[in-house]
């Protein structure tokens, strides 16, 4: 048999048999931990979910300057003077927030 192929199989092989392995797996073997110190399965696929969201934060943060830029081009010129929340119990005119947002992104 081709080298390749056998690799091919034995991957596939290997994929499916996780497959029915998660899906048997019961909720007392996800959150067993081996050892105090070690992480549980539950933890362990947590943390790659994470890591695989992580590697695409770039483009998440360009997404989310996109959008800002969408919402702060429809904001008519009138209201650019009004006040807006900064969240900590502040007012701000909208136009100072918004410079203060593109400095930030710089």
């Amino acid at each position: 048999m081709n080298p390749v192929l056998a690799d091919k199989n034995e991957i596939i092989n290997l994929v499916d048999q996780a497959i029915i392995d998660v899906d048997s797996m019961t909720e007392k073997s996800w959150n067993n931990k081996p050892q105090p110190s070690k992480w549980s399965k539950k933890e362990l696929r947590g943390h790659l979910i994470d890591s695989a969201s992580n590697n695409i934060q770039d483009e998440w943060v360009l997404y989310q300057n996109y959008q800002i830029s969408r919402v702060i081009k429809n904001i008519p010129e009138e209201k650019l003077h009004n006040n807006g929340d900064t969240g900590k119990g502040k007012e701000s005119c909208i136009h100072f927030l918004i410079l203060l947002k593109m400095m930030l992104c710089i």
